[in-house]
């Protein structure tokens, strides 16, 4: 009778482990969502002309947007919303976190926002509406790219 208790308590978690694999992959095989139907729609229309701190580009460090932090309406919500639709970015960490983190949406472009821009676009600031476009077309072949490695 111990034999056969041991062996069940050695397969327990074996089983486990197989039956979390399994769940893992079965969530996988499900169809992709678009992100942008989960985000506020400020992000599909073209901003607002309402005034704001940052109504004209550029954006750099230190812009910020009116009502920010606590209710901000303007254009570096719009790039923090768009970066946090397409998955975020790589923390300056480096290689120990694997994770991609969000961004605040505080309307205040800060180091963060900088650096999550600077990984997409290969700089620091935006300079024109151009660059919005670029940074999403940007965020959409990466996020296209991670799609077909995983099918």
């Amino acid at each position: 009778m111990k034999k056969i208790d041991k062996r069940v308590w050695w397969s327990l978690p074996i089983l486990l482990g197989v039956y979390l694999i399994y769940r893992q992959f079965a969530k996988s095989n499900q169809p992709m969502v678009d992100p942008l139907a989960q985000v506020d729609p400020i992000i599909k229309s073209k901003p607002s002309p309402s005034p704001s701190y940052s109504s004209n580009y550029p954006l750099k460090k230190g812009s910020r947007d009116a009502g920010s932090p606590k209710n901000p309406n303007g254009l570096v919500v719009e790039i923090q919303q768009l970066i946090n639709a397409y998955g975020g970015y790589k923390p300056k960490i480096g290689a120990y976190v694997s994770l991609p983190l969000k961004l605040t949406q505080d309307g205040i472009y800060g180091s963060n926002t900088e650096w999550a821009v600077e990984q997409y676009i290969g700089k620091k600031t935006i300079d024109s509406r151009a660059d919005t476009i670029n940074l999403e077309q940007k965020m959409i072949e990466k996020q296209q790219k991670n799609n077909s490695i995983f099918r």
